[in-house]
């Protein structure tokens, strides 16, 4: 197995748990706030934010991570943090 393959699934996995605590009613703040500072850490770096978009956003057999990334912190950006 491609260790660059077996890295994307389980970047794809991980991206997706993060982005549902963004997305959940259920979160708490404490999670929600968790979560936007593992994001905004990885937005601070522009070669890791390119990296995400070209291995999953350009890739037809991932998901969109960055476009849901950016969705969700535009979400919580207008909702005032909340995200959900």
């Amino acid at each position: 197995l491609n260790f660059r393959q077996f890295l994307k699934q389980e970047l794809d996995i991980f991206f997706g748990i993060f982005l549902r605590i963004l997305s959940s009613p259920n979160s708490s703040f404490t999670q929600k706030d968790m979560v936007l500072q593992l994001l905004h850490k990885i937005c601070q770096d522009r070669h890791l934010v390119v990296e995400i978009f070209v291995n999953f956003d350009c890739d037809l057999n991932r998901t969109d991570v960055f476009a849901k990334m950016i969705a969700h912190l535009a979400k919580c950006s207008q909702s005032g943090g909340g995200g959900g």
